[in-house]
């Protein structure tokens, strides 16, 4: 599970907004040439996150699992991006925020990736995974984690 703080929704729509616009201007001039970041399917994807995160404002959105699902791994990969574009009008606890938000996606990512491997469940992939939980489950006081680190 993943939560998406109020904080870190409001910095992935800005992006997925000012993202929108970009890709819906290329797509104007474009035609059938399609330059290398742009495909007009990705503004679908788009659209329905940030429609999603809207449904959940002022509360943490929950992505419970298939972190490597296209929208999910679309969108989340693009929050250092939304960071670096907006980091003047952002304070340090949004970057924080975002950062803590990105790192357990990856994680979460991650984790997912090396579970599918099962044949590859070597003492390297388990102490992998170990950390990787250890990670997923990093105490917070930003939020009300009730999850302690395990030994």
């Amino acid at each position: 599970m993943l939560s998406i703080p109020p904080q870190v929704a409001a910095i992935i729509i800005r992006g997925l907004e000012a993202e929108i616009e970009r890709q819906a201007a290329i797509g104007a001039v474009c035609g059938d040439d399609w330059p290398d970041d742009y495909d007009p399917n990705d503004v679908a994807i788009y659209r329905g996150f940030r429609q999603w995160l809207l449904e959940n404002i002022g509360r943490d959105a929950i992505i419970q699992s298939d972190f490597a699902a296209k929208p999910v791994r679309f969108v989340m990969g693009l929050i250092p991006f939304f960071v670096r574009n907006s980091i003047d009008h952002l304070s340090a606890s949004e970057v924080d925020a975002a950062f803590r938000t990105f790192s357990q996606y990856v994680a979460q990512f991650c984790s997912e990736i090396l579970q599918d491997q099962v044949a590859l469940r070597s003492s390297k992939v388990n102490w992998t995974l170990h950390l990787l939980s250890q990670l997923i489950e990093f105490p917070s006081k930003t939020h009300n984690d009730a999850a302690k680190p395990s030994v």
